[in-house]
């Protein structure tokens, strides 16, 4: 059994060790975006989708020129889950010598907005979760639903949703939100967010500068 001593001793070389490799990271950040010219620091910034379920040449062309930091599949760009591992595999041989590996990101966030389609990929619709009002049923959900995306390759899911939807029989977002209630919404949403990153996903809380309180779907016209 390790003394006092012993353990302050083995503290600090761990902190050491992970300051190290903290600054190391932070070096190698830097090294990549000294290389890169102005678009494709441009680039990095972006988030592309294609249109089809293959990529054409103009597409592969499309990627090559841009360099972006990520790419985003809708569901006309597949048509079943099983064609998503190929597309990342083409798209990966395309960009394989770009500084950094790209991200690849869904809009999964269940109900009404899910691009992947079959039961093992449909997750409950947001309010659903929220009626039952349970974080760790809520962690679970997003757990789930992060292993399948994480199994397909994809590392960033769309989601969750964490509008405050003012008007729940007017409001476009009432179909994708929680609850009504900012404290509910902020705590399952803690939890889902907290149920993506245990599956190794990243997670993107939305709509910024908010949605809630507007009566219009902003897919169809500006919202005031």
């Amino acid at each position: 059994m390790i003394n006092k001593f012993q353990f302050i001793i083995i503290f600090f070389i761990f902190l050491t060790l992970l300051i190290v490799h903290d600054q190391y990271a932070a070096d190698k950040a830097s090294d990549y975006i000294s290389k890169m010219t102005l678009e494709e620091k441009i680039g990095q910034i972006m988030f592309i989708g294609f249109q089809g379920n293959s990529l054409n040449s103009k597409n592969m062309n499309h990627l090559k020129k841009i360099n972006p930091g990520g790419i985003v599949f809708y569901r006309r760009n597949f048509e079943d889950a099983s064609d998503i591992p190929s597309l990342i595999s083409i798209i990966k041989s395309i960009t394989k010598n770009h500084y950094l590996p790209l991200f690849f990101a869904i809009d999964q966030e269940g109900g009404i907005v899910h691009r992947i389609k079959g039961e093992y990929y449909k997750p409950p619709s947001v309010p659903a979760i929220g009626a039952i009002n349970s974080a760790e049923i809520t962690r679970e959900v997003g757990l789930s639903v992060g292993n399948a995306l994480r199994d397909l390759g994809i590392n960033i899911n769309f989601a969750p949703v964490l509008d405050v939807p003012i008007d729940l029989l007017s409001s476009p977002m009432s179909r994708r939100s929680f609850s009504d209630n900012p404290k509910t919404v902020a705590r399952l949403g803690t939890a889902y967010i907290k149920g993506l990153q245990d599956a190794g996903m990243l997670s993107t809380a939305k709509h910024f500068p908010g949605m809630g309180r507007t009566h219009e779907d902003s897919h169809h016209t500006l919202p005031r």
